[in-house]
């Protein structure tokens, strides 16, 4: 007998999840459709849904809490330079979507560097100094300089301490990376864009 007669298919039971839709973007509070689940652990657990707006299926990896294909629920940043920043947030955004947390939390830590590299640091500096350029050169006034310490500390502990990022920090983490990327890039060009 196949490992894969042990999977067991059940239809949906009436439950419900909040998910970003892979296909039009949005988010959605669907019902599910179909479980396909295994008792001895030998294959991941999944779950259908049907996006309530675009209709398309979405399957959930319930384990990596991720869907398939893989959605990304944050933003583009408008005005990112190209080059090494706007590569390294585009790593970060494709890593959390595929539930990779711990490269995603690494590598906002490595987007400092970038960031005040590309600002005017030496880049020979060491780390601390990356961030230290950054809060005296670079941050917006109304910032909390604490914000750029916990995207250092938390990569720190990743990279250091051999700690794996869980879903919900490296959600904070690009969180705070996104605000120290639009509060640096996405200024408004006043004479393209209308303040209402």
């Amino acid at each position: 007998m196949s490992d894969y007669n042990k999977l067991e298919i059940h239809k949906g039971n009436g439950s419900m999840r909040n998910l970003m839709c892979p296909w039009c973007k949005l988010h959605i509070y669907s019902e599910v459709i179909i479980t396909f689940s295994d008792e001895m652990g030998l294959f991941p657990s999944f779950e259908i849904f049907g996006c309530t707006n675009c209709y398309k299926p979405i399957i959930f990896e319930i384990s990596k809490e991720s869907t398939i294909p893989h959605g990304c629920e944050f933003e583009d940043i408008r005005g990112l330079p190209e080059g090494k920043i706007k590569e390294v947030y585009k790593e970060i955004r494709d890593s959390y979507s595929i539930g990779a947390y711990t490269c995603s939390v690494t590598c906002c830590r490595t987007l400092l560097a970038h960031i005040a590299v590309e600002a005017g640091a030496e880049s020979d500096e060491n780390f601390q100094n990356y961030v230290k350029y950054i809060e005296e050169k670079c941050l917006a006034p109304f910032m909390e300089k604490d914000w750029l310490d916990r995207i250092r500390k938390s990569g720190n502990v990743c990279v250091h301490d051999f700690v794996i990022a869980d879903k919900n920090l490296a959600c904070d983490m690009i969180r705070l990376s996104e605000i120290v990327l639009k509060s640096m890039y996405n200024v408004p060009d006043s004479k393209n864009d209308v303040m209402n």
